[in-house]
């Protein structure tokens, strides 16, 4: 072969292995940066897409990695851009940092998109975190140096593992106004070492939109947070506290979840004002010693059951509107609960008492509440006894499917005139009965807190009450309206606090400023006036001589005596106008 031919094959080969070579090259990927804001206000590197104007870091290109602040008093304005990461490190990362302001950027795919380490006084605002692990984060290993003082507001954290953290040494934030959606497992986590929920403290969660997360809220070894006003919806649990003790959850909106709202192993905690629907299994639910709690004012409706303790004693539950559920109330293995003021209506069952494992339910207080229409107004399957009214005159609840009459009054309802109560008993079992069924439906309202003391007036009418009044800046009176149909009988029964508003020489009742004779009784709290009127809308006023004491009485002891004399005038001129007209 000759020595050309031979050099064509060796050029051939040679050629043949670079091209293969060539295909075979991968492109190299750079490695994500960290950008350093140093502590000296300077960039690092310097060729960052980061436009420093004295102490405002404006992005002007997105980032393949991460920044570390180490300056204080300064704000981070992502201007839209994003930072990418790989699953790994920290977004933004501030430790030990104060009044630093981040807003505007676009965060993904890091172990924390946004991570505070001992820092406070800082905001994070209007941000979108996605695909990380934690969102935005919040710890410290050190109380001294915790984690405090900082606004979490209107970020959009999706899709993330946990969307907003805080961990241990966290306390004194704000969450407030953010969308938190489409997590992996917690829309919002406040989580302390276990057994030590002082050391997570007075954060509060406010106003955020929690939706389409495994869990929405979730409190775990926390003390004295507050969690209000928030949309919470389509997650599994809606809030949930572990082990969590001085905690008030109100005013939030729980629907459409499993379970609206979880208390486990948490005791002395506030569950007040939230409106909780459509919950599939229960819309308030408290588990495994969770004591001493307040549930108050809240709307549950349309839930697989409404407010279930299970294993759960010495609790209140008053005050809550519970419909449409299975059933309404459910006590199982739960003892020494009061459960009172409650509007129960349109439930399977209205209350249901049943033993948990070998533990029954018992001692239980239950007064005040209306069970109205429920298809089963108890589902009592335990032999155990409860209380289902408080004496006389207190009484007990009222039964939409009562039918006894109310001719006479007294402890053994045997003194001649009514009382708004029945005079037979409505019957449980052989071991239970309200010895006391109110005729009509109890009403509560809120007569404002006085040194202190939050009061309550209690009226139970056969009338619609509306436009309750009290103030006793302007006198010691009460006054609201009572409407039912024309030339029918009306009356009502007011349970008037003793220390709110009291007589010394007898009570005025005027029904459209027409002096009323009432029956008047009382029990070591309470003055209870019974006293009927011919139904159309009228106005009830009730004037007393002597006020809550936080108001002097050299004031109001004279007004007192005007407002009296100025109705026994009336009352005086249209008798004798009448009498006129009859001559």
């Amino acid at each position: 072969m000759g020595k050309k031919a031979i050099f064509g094959i060796a050029l051939t080969l040679l050629l043949t292995g670079m091209l293969a070579l060539a295909f075979n090259i991968q492109p190299v990927k750079a490695d994500p940066e960290i950008i350093y804001i140093r502590a000296d206000g300077s960039v690092d590197p310097s060729t960052a897409p980061i436009q420093r104007d004295e102490d405002i870091y404006t992005l002007t290109g997105n980032i393949n990695g991460s920044i570390v602040v180490e300056r204080d008093n300064i704000t981070i304005n992502g201007n839209g851009h994003l930072l990418q990461g790989t699953g790994s490190g920290y977004g933004i990362k501030l430790s030990g940092r104060r009044y630093v302001t981040i807003k505007n950027a676009k965060i993904k795919s890091f172990a924390g998109g946004i991570y505070l380490d001992s820092s406070s006084k800082n905001t994070i605002s209007g941000n979108n975190i996605t695909d990380s692990y934690y969102g935005i984060e919040l710890h410290s290993d050190y109380a001294i140096a915790g984690s405090s003082n900082n606004i979490i507001s209107r970020n959009n954290v999706t899709n993330n593992h946990d969307g907003i953290y805080l961990g241990t040494f966290s306390y004194n934030n704000i969450v407030s106004g953010n969308n938190v959606r489409a997590n992996k497992v917690v829309g919002i986590v406040l989580s302390g070492p276990v057994g030590s929920p002082y050391y997570l403290t007075n954060n509060i969660v406010s106003g955020n939109n929690v939706t389409d997360n495994d869990g929405g809220i979730s409190l775990s070894s926390t003390l004295n947070n507050t969690v209000r006003g928030n949309n919470v919806r389509n997650n599994w649990n809606g809030i949930y506290l572990l082990k969590s003790s001085n905690n008030a959850i109100n005013g939030n909106n729980v629907t459409d979840s499993h379970d609206s709202i979880t208390l486990d192993e948490s005791s002395n905690n506030t569950i007040s004002g939230n409106n909780v629907k459509a919950s599939k299994w229960v819309g308030i639910l408290l588990i495994y010693w969770s004591n001493n709690n307040i549930l108050s004012g809240n709307d549950v409706t349309d839930n697989g059951d409404g407010v279930v303790l299970d294993s759960s004693s010495n609790n209140t539950i008053s005050g809550n509107k519970i419909k449409g559920n299975d059933s309404g109330i459910g006590l199982f293995g739960s003892s020494n609960n009061t459960i009172r003021g409650n509007n129960v209506r349109s439930n399977g069952n209205g209350i249901r008492l049943a033993p948990e494992l070998s533990y029954e339910s018992f001692n239980n207080r239950i007064s005040g509440n209306n069970f109205v229409n429920n298809t089963k107004q108890v589902d009592y399957s335990t032999s155990s006894v409860n209380t289902w009214d408080d004496g006389y005159p207190s009484g007990g609840n009222y039964w939409s499917d009562y039918t006894s009459v109310d001719l006479f009054s007294g402890p053994y309802q045997n003194e001649t005139g009514s009382d708004g109560i029945g005079d037979t008993p409505y019957i449980i079992d052989a071991n239970n009965q309200d010895r006391y069924p109110l005729m009509s439906p109890f009403n509560m309202f809120d007569a404002g807190t006085w040194n202190g003391v939050a009061y309550k007036v209690e009226v139970v009418s056969n009338s619609t009450i509306s436009g309750f009044h009290f103030n006793p800046a302007e006198g010691a009176f009460i006054r609201f309206n009572v409407t039912g149909s024309n030339d029918t009988k009306g009356f009502s029964r007011v349970a008037i606090p003793k220390q709110l508003l009291w007589v010394e020489d007898g009570w005025v009742v005027l029904v459209d400023d027409e002096p009323v004779v009432p029956t008047v009784t009382e029990d070591a709290n309470y003055t209870y006036l019974y006293f009927t009127y011919s139904h159309s809308t009228k106005t009830v006023q009730i004037i007393g001589t002597n006020v809550v004491p936080e108001f002097p009485s050299a004031l109001i002891v004279p007004l007192a005596m005007i407002l009296t004399m100025l109705a026994v005038i009336f009352a005086k001129k249209k008798s004798l106008k009448k009498d006129t007209l009859e001559y």
